[in-house]
C-alpha cells in the first residue's frame, strides 16, 4: 500500500533532519551511529519515522544524557524544514517522542486543511450566483449591507462615550 505525500514528506524531512544534526558530530562519527543504528537496534535510516521510540532509545544509549544535544538539533532541524516554529524552552528532553509525533500530526492536519479547503476558483462569482438562481443576489447584498451599518452604528457609541461626547 501506498503511503500518502504527507507521510513521504515527514519522512523525508525527519530522515535529512536527523541526518544534518548527526554531521555536527561528524562524518565519521554519523557513519558509525547509522551503521549502529541498522546492526544493533534493526533501525535503517529510511525507516526511522516508523520507529521513532526506537530511534528515541538508541540515542540515549548512545549518547547517554548527551543525547539531549541531539534531539534538540534534531528537532530544530526538523521544524525549519517544515515550517514549524521551535523553541527550545517548549522541548522537553525527555518528550523528543512526543514532539516529533505532533510535528507529523501538525502536517497531517495542515495537509487535511489543503486538500480540502475550496480552490479559490471554486467560490461562486456573484454572475454565477445571479444566472444560477440559487439566491436572490441582490437581497442578499441588501441584507449584508444593512447588518453592517447596523454593527457599524452599535459600535460607533462606545468610542463617543469614551471621547468624552
Amino acid at each position: 500500500m501506498e503511503k500518502p505525500s504527507c507521510e513521504l514528506h515527514f519522512e523525508r524531512c525527519l530522515t535529512e533532519a536527523v541526518d544534518e544534526a548527526l554531521s555536527a558530530l561528524g562524518e565519521s562519527p554519523k557513519h558509525a551511529v547509522f551503521f549502529h543504528l541498522e546492526k544493533d537496534f534493526c533501525i535503517k535510516r529510511q525507516d526511522i519515522s516508523d520507529n521513532i521510540e526506537a530511534f528515541d532509545g538508541a540515542l540515549r544509549r548512545f549518547f547517554g544524557i548527551g543525547a539531549s544535544f541531539l534531539q534538540i538539533l534534531i528537532m530544530r532541524k526538523l521544524c525549519e524544514k517544515v515550517g514549524f516554529s521551535f523553541s527550545n524552552s517548549a522541548f522537553k528532553d525527555d518528550d523528543f517522542v512526543g514532539a516529533i509525533l505532533c510535528v507529523r500530526r501538525w502536517m497531517e492536519e495542515a495537509e487535511f486543511v489543503e486538500r480540502n479547503a475550496p480552490k479559490r476558483e471554486e467560490y461562486p462569482t456573484r454572475n454565477a450566483l445571479q444566472e444560477s438562481k440559487v439566491c436572490d443576489v441582490a437581497f442578499v447584498e441588501s441584507e449584508l449591507e444593512g447588518r453592517i451599518s447596523d454593527l457599524l452604528f452599535q459600535s460607533s457609541f462606545p468610542l463617543a462615550d469614551s471621547a468624552g461626547l
